[in-house]
């Protein structure tokens, strides 16, 4: 029988069946883009974390992992928006002045 090292651990080669300790199992490795649309879901959907891990099928831990480390969403600033307006129209504005009506 042999022995492998896992984890700074010896296990030995067959498992639990053969009397060894079981290799602990490999955490799955999701992509980038699959953990953005996660986050996305979690700060969009309306769902709760539990709900959206439960329908990806992904540990709530992983999720909440995810969602600390994504950039934050951005946040509505608490000022207007700033735009250029028009300045105010003058009183005597729709009026020619004297000096250019026509003579008459």
């Amino acid at each position: 029988m042999g022995l492998i090292r896992s984890r700074g651990h010896l296990h030995t080669l067959g498992g639990a069946q053969q009397g060894g300790c079981p290799v602990p199992p490999r955490r799955p490795h999701y992509p980038p883009e699959f953990r953005a649309e996660a986050v996305r879901l979690v700060r969009t959907s309306g769902k709760t974390q539990k709900e959206i891990a439960a329908d990806l099928r992904v540990s709530t831990e992983s999720l909440r992992k995810w969602v600390r480390q994504g950039p934050a969403p951005p946040r509505p600033s608490p000022h207007p928006p700033r735009t250029r307006s028009a300045p105010p129209p003058a009183a005597d504005a729709g009026r020619w002045p004297i000096r250019n009506c026509p003579p008459g």
